[in-house]
């Protein structure tokens, strides 16, 4: 089977409708659409797809060919390198950066031990990193539990002083 689409973005309905022709081509198409449409809810609400209206094609059929291995057998099916999907939200619009990280091994044993030894600072510098960051979330997580107590007290307190009549005074209108 041919890829027929052109361009770099894609609507979300034309690629499930593709993806359901691949790999359902002899199930109902309301049924095949279905299946393709409720498989990319699912890992969108594990934030591990975004898609919204138009999907970037080539990022969108490299997490579809590893769902549906059948696409890898289309030609000229536009995949990006493998990515690792950093999800943002700008205003209620849902936006995909995709991020290739090239990892280079080198050649000789002690360049290894050297990257290896750069690399194993720098992972204890970010776990101390975590921890500051997680002791200071915290003690907002505290001061913020504080808060909605006292807010609760004081709204309980006014309250009961409305209920004994020592609110506000409000003037009649007559």
């Amino acid at each position: 089977m041919e890829y027929g689409f052109k361009g770099e973005r894609l609507s979300l309905r034309k690629a499930i409708e593709f993806i359901a022709s691949v790999v359902y081509p002899n199930d109902d198409k309301t049924d095949a659409r279905k299946r393709v449409r409720e498989r990319i809810r699912y890992w969108e609400n594990k934030r591990q797809v975004v898609s919204g209206r138009n999907v970037k094609a080539d990022d969108f059929f490299r997490w579809a060919a590893d769902q549906w291995p059948e696409l890898l057998e289309v030609n000229g099916l536009p995949r990006s390198a493998k990515t690792e999907w950093v999800v943002g939200s700008v205003d209620a619009v849902m936006s995909i950066e995709s991020v290739v990280i090239p990892v280079s091994v080198p050649g000789s044993r002690k360049d290894l031990v050297d990257a290896y030894v750069a690399s194993e600072t720098e992972r204890q510098l970010l776990d101390s990193e975590v921890k500051k960051l997680k002791a200071k979330l915290e003690k907002c997580e505290k001061k913020l539990r504080e808060l909605i107590q006292r807010n609760e007290e004081i709204r309980l307190k006014k309250s009961e002083a409305g209920k004994k009549g020592k609110g506000i005074k409000r003037l009649s209108s007559n």
